[in-house]
């Protein structure tokens, strides 16, 4: 099903769809030949970008219904989908595992997001590649209650800067028809916030808010826009979305791509996990 934290291929969000595989087929020209795991896959259409580029690809998420479905639909010798918590990646993987880590909008949802990078790091080889995107906190104003916390330009390179030496950040961008989309949804957006005259998103525990969040999200703001906007949202697809380094306050997303050193000293600060398990391959 379809919540703040995952999307599901469909109609409705097609936009979302969109602008994620975009951001996949640019990382994609960065592991050609590569062996890659996909942390957080969730359904697992941008794992699918990445296997037709890389050599090997693991897609793990801690759903297992969502990795069998996953499973299921993207079939492809050198792509495996594996049910493991984030947090399992060293004892399922162990360290220097792979040649690039990625997690596309992930680390927002993270609390320990300096730790959850190192993690990364240590997963991949030396002279391997950690990819993390997240959204702009500027251009989403919107309150999501799955997220602990978003960030804008600086703050997220700061954060990957604190982990890596060597950072390189782009912006995941829309062309017109991408930002009158985003137009119309945002004042639906704006309706539902204004709604909630008890800012009840500021004392409701999360759990509860993330149930209210999901029905306004997809019955409202999803699925209300493609029905009022059935044109202009089956219109967009991953070529309405370009990739720069330039003008990075106004992206939609940021990509982070981080080289991880050849001699890693990143690897040696993170410890495994005590109660991390190992669980289902599909």
């Amino acid at each position: 099903m379809y919540t703040g934290e995952r999307a599901v291929p469909h109609a409705f969000l097609g936009v979302t769809i969109a602008q994620g595989t975009a951001a996949y087929q640019f990382v994609a020209q960065q592991v050609v030949g590569k062996r890659v795991l996909d942390v957080a896959c969730g359904e697992g259409y941008g794992t699918l970008v990445l296997a037709e580029h890389a050599q090997e690809v693991v897609g793990i998420d801690r759903d297992p219904v969502v990795v069998q479905r996953a499973a299921e639909r993207y079939q492809r010798p050198n792509l495996s989908f594996q049910c493991v918590d984030a947090d399992s990646l060293l004892q399922m993987f162990g360290p220097r595992s792979f040649d690039a880590v990625c997690a596309f909008q992930f680390i927002e949802h993270r609390k320990d997001q300096e730790g959850f990078l190192r993690l990364l790091a240590r997963v991949s080889r030396p002279g391997g590649l950690v990819v993390a995107s997240t959204p702009n906190r500027r251009v989403f104003p919107s309150y999501n209650p799955y997220h602990v916390r978003e960030f804008d330009c600086v703050e997220f390179q700061t954060l990957c800067a604190s982990v890596f030496p060597d950072v390189k950040i782009v912006g995941v961008f829309g062309d017109r028809s991408v930002l009158e989309y985003r137009q119309r949804k945002q004042v639906t957006g704006d309706w539902l916030l204004r709604l909630d005259v008890l800012r009840a998103r500021e004392w409701m525990p999360r759990w509860l808010m993330q149930r209210v969040y999901d029905a306004a999200s997809w019955t409202l703001l999803k699925r209300g826009t493609y029905l009022r906007h059935r044109a202009l949202v089956d219109s967009i697809t991953p070529k309405n979305f370009s990739v720069s380094a330039e003008h990075l306050a106004d992206a939609l997303d940021f990509v982070v791509l981080a080289p991880v050193p050849l001699m890693n000293p990143i690897a040696v600060s993170v410890g495994v996990p005590q109660d991390a398990t190992r669980v289902a391959r599909w």
